[in-house]
């Protein structure tokens, strides 16, 4: 009898440690905890559908910070421009200021699980111009 109210109170302690973790997390249980690294030199994005079109990001926070602002200049390619943007963690959105894309706003991920970290970001379908993706890998 005292094995079975030992065990039941390990898995009531065990349920309420389960129910803990994962309060105060917006998607209920799953933390976004990556912190970028838009700025460590050579801070060089590649878009993969045009090898000689790069984003330099020239103006972000230090390493180690989980969020904040940056700029960026996307040269070469048929869609050179200025973006400025924001990132949190993973999540990842700018616009560009100037250039093809001038006025078309982009966001999505970065995932620096992978070597070299990769980002993916879209700019929704606007009257006439349709959907654009952007998938970009650190260089």
């Amino acid at each position: 009898m005292k094995t079975l109210k030992k065990v039941t109170a390990l898995m009531l302690v065990f349920f309420a440690a389960l129910i803990y973790s994962s309060c105060g997390k917006p998607d209920g249980g799953t933390s976004d905890t990556y912190i970028p690294d838009l700025a460590t030199p050579p801070s060089q994005w590649q878009n993969l559908a045009e090898p000689t079109n790069n984003f330099f990001f020239f103006s972000a926070p230090p390493a180690g910070t989980a969020s904040g602002t940056f700029e960026a200049n996307s040269n070469g390619g048929a869609n050179p421009g200025h973006v400025k943007g924001k990132f949190d963690h993973s999540t990842i959105e700018f616009t560009y200021d100037s250039g093809n894309y001038n006025g078309r706003t982009f966001s999505g991920k970065i995932n620096g699980t992978v070597s070299p970290a990769t980002m993916s970001v879209t700019a929704p379908a606007s009257g006439a111009k349709p959907a654009v993706t952007l998938n970009l890998k650190k260089v």
